[in-house]
């Protein structure tokens, strides 16, 4: 799930509003679940919370009734282990008990995790998570099975995250960077470009801007600067924009190199 996620809090808004953005990309085969998805309110014996999914048996918690908000990246780690609490019912912990982000770390510091170790289908069991309260306050949380960073929204009013780690030391959770896993490298990319946006749009964000940032094809690499890495006669990154696309898939068909537009489209 090569998500891009943002979040703004008002000093970062044009209309003093806060905003969270979740780039939710899957592979089209699952559009044929997704596209059944619907908004609806979920009751609980804590906060009611508004959720994306089927009633009665899939669903995303998105925003309770107190204003606390979540969206996040699914992230490959190998600091792991199979015991403890699913992140999904983490964050629904978290929107039917929690109504500002101090609440939710302490949550999140204080569940026995369960983080599933691997950087293929693994990753969906694993989440960088963003919450955002009414208050205006916002937090960026990284995880592992062991460990756990935190980041509050600074004076800049925007955040950021991919499907890597990026504040949580990748030597203590495994998780990955381009030396080791060339799929991630995309993820490095979207990143060096949500930052440049988020500052350019810092103190212009709205609903508009959010769009275009959320359907933005630029290429920002500046954080692949200490790896090596395969850039296609295409001039993209596989999964590299955040809008993502299948830019090379038919570039690598047509020059037979099935295995690379097989990875390329699970990425993209």
């Amino acid at each position: 799930m090569g998500c891009t996620t943002v979040v703004a809090v008002p000093q970062a808004t044009k209309d003093g509003e806060i905003y969270l953005l979740w780039n939710f990309d899957i592979l089209r085969p699952a559009k044929l679940i997704f596209d059944r998805f619907r908004m609806f309110v979920a009751s609980s014996e804590g906060y009611s919370y508004v959720a994306w999914g089927i009633p009665g048996w899939l669903h995303i918690p998105l925003m309770n009734e107190k204003g606390l908000c979540f969206v996040g990246n699914a992230v490959g780690m190998t600091d792991g282990g199979a015991k403890g609490t699913t992140i999904w019912e983490i964050v629904e912990k978290a929107l039917t008990s929690c109504s500002t982000v101090e609440e939710v770390f302490k949550l999140y510091s204080d569940s026995d995790r369960l983080a599933l170790p691997g950087f293929s289908a693994a990753i969906f069991a694993n989440f960088n998570s963003i919450y955002a309260d009414e208050q205006g306050g916002a937090v960026t949380i990284e995880y592992s099975k062991n460990h756990i960073a935190v980041r509050h929204v600074d004076e800049l009013g925007v955040m950021v995250e991919t499907n890597h780690h990026q504040y949580l030391d990748r030597k203590l959770s495994g998780s990955a960077d381009p030396s080791k896993q060339k799929a991630i490298t995309g993820s490095y990319a979207r990143l060096g470009r949500a930052w440049e946006m988020a500052k350019d749009y810092s103190g212009q964000f709205d609903l508009e801007a959010m769009m275009r940032f959320a359907s933005d094809h630029e290429q920002n690499y500046s954080l692949l600067s200490d790896y090596e890495y395969e850039v296609p006669e295409t001039g993209l990154v596989d999964d590299s924009t955040i809008c993502c696309h299948l830019w090379n898939s038919g570039w690598y068909l047509r020059k037979l190199r099935l295995k690379k537009a097989v990875k390329a489209m699970l990425e993209g």
